[in-house]
């Protein structure tokens, strides 16, 4: 057992201090770290020089990856004003169920033909897939400035977060159980999930303000974390989403008018940053890049689908109504990372197919988790990318 701790510890110690090397220099350049710290975790991990092994790290990685977008979407959360997110709120809800229910038709679709799957496994790919990520998205805020597409895009993946845990989840259990549930039962699951995070998120918000008005200035920042953790569990506990109540939460917190805000803000921002380093490095770690090229060819064109096709046709066809400026339009069509949460559900197929003893899953099952990694690989540099050029044309960054 100490073994084992202690060789957590040292992966957990190499991931997070390279990471910190090249988050600096993506920092001082203004650009979106994650892509970065994925590829610190594929150089250290069994890709290349196999000097980490995350499964020798037990449930350490576990526990990070939870409290990674736990602190990560509560930090960014706490920076959103209430008057932003009530004007993004309805284009971005659209985007986050419209376009997640379009996502997943359309990419269940393309995975069906591309890679030859049954429809089953088609489509919890779609769903694993589908949303935007939360945690990449709040990499982007600091080279994006206050731009409104980057409020929408955040209100939108602390939707679609739920999302791609949920539906896949609901996918595998009705598919492996032979057991497909109706549409009531789909939706009741669904709801309980929304309703339940938002509640627990307003409940606890307005509570906490209270407390923090009683608290001293050297315990508000370790309090704000706790808050941000109680909070994830009481939702969870409820068959709550945990992290949109975070987002809820963070989100009242941050337009209440309570003491030490600057030190709250300090504290969450620098936790967030090491988690942010934790959860990519650590994605990267895990997965033994190893591609045929029949397989490749097969995922870049599904990549190809998802960034440049069917996101793009999606957000034009949800928001051109809502006279968003081109600029603002251009980058939320081709600015959907995915990340953590994703990440968190491409190994389930392979668990369930174990446990379900369906040995013909068994494949597709893998083919899920590899094309899951590739697209959070491709939409994390494609984001990255366009970011750059988004700034430059547009004027939205800073020049180091």
């Amino acid at each position: 057992m100490a073994t084992d701790l202690l060789l957590a510890v040292t992966y957990f110690a190499t991931l997070l201090g390279f990471g910190v090397f090249v988050m600096g220099y993506a920092e001082r350049w203004k650009i979106p770290p994650a892509f970065f710290l994925l590829l610190v975790g594929l150089f250290f991990g069994p890709t290349i020089l196999n000097l980490v092994s995350v499964p020798k790290m037990g449930d350490v990685p576990d526990f990070l990856r939870i409290l990674s977008l736990v602190i990560i979407v509560f930090a960014g959360s706490f920076h959103l004003k209430l008057s932003t997110f009530k004007k993004v709120s309805r284009m971005a809800i659209k985007l986050a169920f419209v376009g997640f229910v379009v996502s997943v038709i359309s990419l269940g679709a393309a995975a069906h033909w591309i890679f030859d799957m049954s429809w089953a496994s088609s489509l919890i790919l779609a769903s694993i897939v589908g949303g935007t990520s939360s945690a990449a998205i709040f990499t982007f805020k600091k080279a994006l400035g206050g731009s409104e597409a980057l409020s929408i895009l955040t209100v939108e993946s602390i939707f679609t977060d739920p999302l791609t845990v949920l539906v896949p989840v609901l996918l595998m259990n009705a598919f492996m159980s032979g057991a497909i549930q109706s549409s009531t039962q789909f939706l009741g699951s669904f709801w309980q999930m929304i309703s339940a995070g938002i509640g627990t998120g307003i409940i606890i918000g307005f509570l906490a303000a209270e407390l923090f008005k009683r608290e001293e200035r050297e315990l508000s920042p370790i309090l704000s974390f706790a808050i941000a953790m109680i909070t994830y569990s009481l939702a969870r506990n409820v068959g709550g989403s945990g992290i949109l109540a975070v987002a809820i939460c963070a989100i009242i917190l941050g337009n209440r008018n309570i003491p030490f805000k600057k030190d709250i803000l300090k504290f969450e921002d620098s936790m967030s940053t090491i988690l942010t380093i934790s959860v990519f490095t650590l994605l990267g770690a895990q997965i033994d890049l190893i591609l045929e090229s029949a397989i490749l060819l097969k995922s870049l064109l599904f990549i190809i689908i998802t960034i440049f096709v069917v996101r793009p046709i999606m957000t034009y066809t949800i928001l051109y109504k809502d006279k968003v400026p081109k600029r603002d339009l251009f980058l939320i069509a081709f600015t959907g990372p995915r990340g953590a949460a994703s990440a968190a559900v491409a190994a389930m197929p392979i668990a369930y197919a174990a446990q379900y003893g369906a040995e013909a899953f068994v494949t597709e099952a893998q083919t899920i988790l590899l094309v899951t990694f590739l697209v959070i690989l491709a939409t994390l540099f494609s984001s990255t990318v366009v970011d750059y050029v988004y700034s430059k044309i547009f004027g939205h960054r800073t020049k180091p």
